[in-house]
């Protein structure tokens, strides 16, 4: 769903409770006594239409709830989307944080971090070694440290 659209639907519920339709009619049900005058009501038949309506409105709300919970999960891989960089992009990141003195990594590690240190074929595996700290960074870890030290896309010194 589109802002605009989620806008509109917004706008739509504002109207609808400011104008009181959100609001269930139930009919009530009756036969008149002649004899007598008095009226008999047929007080199962409303509550039937009650739970109708209350099914309806439980039923609605679950449907809510998921939508609600499918557009966060949508969110949720959009930004792990956005999060994975080519590699041309970490290797401006690198070369940002050496350019400003942040790391030294000169290299990928192709090894994984295992006892038999086994060759990689996962990109997501690599490891970057950082000859300023000694240490061992993941290919998250180098993206994170970039962007917190202010890289952005087309970086000049």
């Amino acid at each position: 769903m589109s802002k605009m659209s989620e806008l509109h639907a917004q706008k739509e519920l504002i109207d609808r409770l400011e104008n009181n339709e959100d609001k269930f009619v139930i009919e009530i049900s009756y036969t008149d006594n002649e004899e007598t005058g008095w009226r008999k009501y047929d007080f199962e038949n409303m509550k039937e239409q009650f739970e109708e309506k209350m099914n309806e409105l439980e039923i609605d709300a679950q449907k809510r709830h998921d939508d609600f919970q499918e557009k966060q999960q949508d969110y949720a891989m959009d930004n792990m989307t956005c999060m994975e960089y080519s590699d041309k992009i970490v290797n401006d990141m690198i070369l940002y944080l050496r350019v400003n003195s942040v790391m030294e990594i000169y290299y990928i590690d192709g090894t994984s971090n295992k006892t038999n240190r086994e060759k990689v074929d996962d990109a997501t595996d690599l490891r970057f070694y950082d000859y300023k700290t000694d240490s061992h960074y993941t290919r998250e870890d180098v993206t994170k440290i970039a962007l917190e030290e202010g890289w952005k896309e087309g970086w000049k010194k």
